[in-house]
This record gives structure tokens, C-alpha cells and sequence, in this order.
């Protein structure tokens, strides 16, 4: 028989739960079917620990009622084979008499209570099965409580490395912008300062250029009249370069040069 078996998973429930009681004596077996099953749960039976162990290695449990003397495979193997196909499956031992060394070892097994024949009162029965099926809807519970919080723990985590991944990016996306700013800004800077040259050179041409024609026209008393418009001309070119580079402050300044 394998020792090693693969754990079947048990749906936890109270009213409706499924029972397997495992019984040599008939009149015993009988007892527990009817209580059971007029306390509304759904009961097997077996008569030996080979029938049982076929059982639990095809069929899921609630609970298992163990008689600990059973013929063949005893009642404590059949709780320690139980344990490895349905670990979260409740054990009740039934017992003639509860021994020290036999209550360790079921125990060590996780059998959860004993029921000693003969059985001073019925009723007994019902209630150790109901506080069993109790226990391991409240451990169930708990198990199903503790992977929703296990589970919410990592959403919160990715959430967070998320959010801080998201943070990073926008980091340097902000990191780019500012670099992009401070090149554009620069670059306006220099082609602000390379046309500021070109009109101030420009404007300095023209004034050399009108002082030029004054004088001439000057020296020139029969000036024709082109002469004459095309100082205006050059006034007017002034006029609307002067404001480029501080040009009043410039020793081609027109000083004497009023506006039209």
C-alpha cells in the first residue's frame, strides 16, 4: 500500500457534512448511521481499515469515527494513512478504554476527541461530532482568511513598485523636459544675440552711410534731388534700427539727426 499519497481537498460544511465511520461491531455502526443521519449529516461506513483507507483515497470527509481495535490495519494507521490524503479532514477515536500510551499517539496524530464504549449517554455522540465539524469550519475559515490576506499583501506590493515605477518614469520624463527647456532656451539666447549683431552692424553701416550723404550733400549745393530722398530714406532705416542693441549709446549715434 503507498505511504505516500497525494492530499485530497475537503469542502467544509456542518449540516450536510460528510462522515465515514469506521466500525467492526455492527450494532455500534448501526448506532452512529442513525444518530448521524437524523443529526442531518451524510454518513459511509466500513468494517475494517482496508475498506476505509479505499474510502478516503476516492472520497472526501469531514470527519472520520475510528474504532482504535479494528481487525487487520488498526484504528491509529487508518488516522495516520487519513492524514496523508485528507489532512484537514476531523478525527474522533472510539475506544474501549483510553490508555495513557493511546491517547499520546492519537495525539501526535491530530485526533481531535475520543468516545469511550460503552457510551454512558447518546447524546454524546452529536455533540463531540458537532464541536469536530466546528473546529474545522473555524480552521478552514481562518486558512481561507489568511491566503485573502496573503493575497491582498502582494496586490499592495505590486501596487507600490507600480506607483513607484510609475514615479520614476515621470522623474524623467521631467529630468528630459528640463534639459530640453534649458537647450531651446539657450539656443534662442544665442540666435537673439547673433541677430542682434546682424541689425546693430547694419544699423552702423547706415549711419556711416548717412553721414556720408550729408556731408555730401553739404559740399554739394546743386545736390540733385535723388540725393535728398535717399537720406530721408536712410533716416527712416535708422529710426527703425536705433532701438537694436542700444545704439544711442553708440558714437555713430545720430545726435544731431532730428525725426520727421
Amino acid at each position: 500500500m503507498q505511504q505516500k499519497l497525494k492530499p485530497i481537498r475537503t469542502k467544509i460544511t456542518v449540516k450536510g457534512a460528510r462522515i465515514l465511520v469506521v466500525e467492526d461491531e455492527e450494532t455500534v455502526m448501526k448506532l452512529f448511521s442513525h444518530i448521524l443521519e437524523m443529526d442531518g449529516y451524510y454518513v459511509e461506513t466500513a468494517e475494517t481499515g482496508e475498506q476505509a483507507v479505499e474510502l478516503i483515497e476516492t472520497n472526501q470527509y469531514n470527519l472520520l469515527i475510528v474504532d482504535k481495535n479494528l481487525p487487520g490495519i488498526s484504528g491509529l494507521e487508518v488516522v495516520k494513512l487519513a492524514r496523508q490524503i485528507q489532512p484537514h479532514t476531523e478525527v474522533i477515536i472510539i475506544t474501549g478504554y483510553a490508555s495513557y500510551q493511546s491517547a499520546v499517539s492519537a495525539l501526535r496524530l491530530g485526533v481531535f476527541d475520543y468516545l469511550e464504549k460503552p457510551f454512558p449517554d447518546i447524546n454524546i455522540i452529536s455533540e463531540k461530532v458537532q464541536r469536530a465539524l466546528e473546529r474545522q469550519k473555524l480552521v478552514f475559515e481562518n486558512r481561507v482568511l489568511a491566503r485573502h490576506l496573503r493575497t491582498a499583501g502582494q496586490s499592495i506590493e505590486a501596487y507600490e513598485k507600480s506607483l513607484s515605477d510609475s514615479i520614476s518614469d515621470v522623474e524623467k520624463v521631467e529630468l528630459y523636459l528640463q534639459k530640453m527647456a534649458e537647450r531651446v532656451t539657450m539656443e534662442i539666447r544665442d540666435e537673439n544675440a547673433r541677430l542682434t549683431g546682424i541689425l546693430s552692424n547694419t544699423a552702423r553701416q547706415i549711419y556711416t552711410l548717412q553721414s556720408c550723404l550729408i556731408e555730401l550733400a553739404e559740399n554739394w549745393k546743386d545736390a540733385p534731388p535723388e540725393l535728398a530722398e535717399a537720406e530721408k530714406l536712410i533716416r527712416l532705416a535708422w529710426r527703425t534700427l536705433g532701438p537694436v542693441g542700444d545704439l544711442s549709446k553708440s558714437p555713430w549715434h545720430p545726435a544731431d539727426v532730428e525725426p520727421e
